[in-house]
């Protein structure tokens, strides 16, 4: 099946849109590994799962 011209642009996007925002999502992981330990722990009890192991 081939598919028409006019849609290709359209999944196109969608798949960049896609793409960028699962990247932004990846970036803010990245953030979480390089924090500093007492931050972290701070995160941990202000959120109320108790203290940090």
């Amino acid at each position: 099946m081939v598919e028409s011209d006019s849609k290709k642009p359209t999944r196109d996007r969608s798949l960049v849109i896609t793409l960028r925002a699962l990247g932004a999502f990846d970036m803010l992981a990245f953030v979480a590994v390089l924090m500093p330990r007492a931050w972290i722990a701070f995160t941990h009890e202000s959120i109320g799962l108790g203290d940090f192991p």
